[in-house]
């Protein structure tokens, strides 16, 4: 591993640490996003020490399920699924079930599950221009600040490229191509993840501070 890729791999620390500086003042609507950031740097340092001795990508499949699955929360959390809760079960459903088509029926879970990373990737990124497209409509403050739409950016950005990649991957493997094509694929994750790990250290210190009531004196 480069020093620039081993930099990538760890940079959610950052997000991590901050998300634990503010969590108690920050509104609980985003809660699942730090959560991510959390389980994001867990599932690093497991996936660094497991899969470098066995190859197995184990880890790394059972995070993108756990990850997909707190994001939907978090859509859910800012309206996306508002008057429509069924909508929200079906989202889980349908992670859930493409999951286990792609890790324990189509191929291996120690492997990596191509068709399930562009299904839920797609998801997440349709999510996140519904949600900018709302922001546009009701929000008057700077979008620099806003960190709504910030996460949603990275959202964009992050997943659009892994979508890309994981689909370039099993056309390649298609056309059984060869490796150094496979690995050129894949050769700016490490700029994309981290662009996205600082984006998000970023958002949290413009995550609103959670609103206090006071009770009128008696």
């Amino acid at each position: 591993m480069d020093l620039i890729a081993y930099i990538s791999t760890f940079s959610i620390v950052i997000a991590a640490i901050l998300g634990v500086i503010r969590f108690r003042q920050i509104e609980p609507s985003y809660y699942p996003f730090i959560y991510i950031c959390w389980l994001g740097l867990v599932a690093e340092i497991v996936a660094y020490a497991y899969q470098t001795k066995s190859g197995s990508l184990l880890p790394s499949n059972i995070y993108v399920l756990l990850e997909a699955f707190l994001f939907v929360w978090q859509f859910k959390l800012w309206g996306s699924f508002q008057r429509r809760r069924r909508l929200f079960h079906a989202a889980l459903a349908a992670v859930l079930i493409l999951w286990i088509f792609d890790n324990l029926i189509v191929r291996t879970i120690h492997g990596l599950s191509s068709f399930y990373r562009i299904g839920y990737s797609f998801l997440l990124v349709i999510l996140a221009i519904d949600q900018i497209n709302k922001l546009i409509v009701s929000e008057r403050k700077s979008f620099l600040t806003n960190a709504k739409f910030l996460i949603c950016i990275g959202i964009i950005i992050y997943f659009s490229y892994k979508l890309t990649t994981e689909i370039f991957y099993v056309e390649a493997q298609g056309k059984e191509s060869s490796p150094e094509f496979v690995g050129q694929i894949f050769s700016i994750q490490k700029y994309v993840n981290l662009f996205a790990n600082l984006l998000y250290a970023y958002v949290i210190l413009w995550i609103p501070k959670k609103k206090i009531f006071l009770e009128p004196l008696s």
